[in-house]
């Protein structure tokens, strides 16, 4: 079961992911839901566990980016970003 921050934080990815076609970056999201980064991090954990969204660590050696944040249904456009 969703705690309340983590459905506002998959809310807000929900719209922002419909809105601009991508999902937002964990300070984003932070910002927007006024949670602290480290807490969003263990809410997308917590809704990685539940099925609610995948994560997949794709870290590039040249840039250091690539953490993926997937959600069940949405287009091809919105899984990669970089956090």
């Amino acid at each position: 079961m969703m705690n309340d921050t983590q459905k506002k934080i998959l809310a807000y990815i929900r719209r922002y992911e419909k809105r601009k076609g991508i999902v937002p970056t964990q300070r984003e999201i932070a910002k927007a839901v006024g949670r602290s980064v480290s807490t969003v991090n263990e809410a997308l954990a917590g809704l990685q566990a539940q099925g609610k969204i995948e994560r997949q660590n794709n870290r590039s050696a040249n840039t250091g980016k690539g953490r993926t944040i997937i959600l069940p249904g949405a287009g091809e456009s919105s899984r990669r970003i970089d956090l």
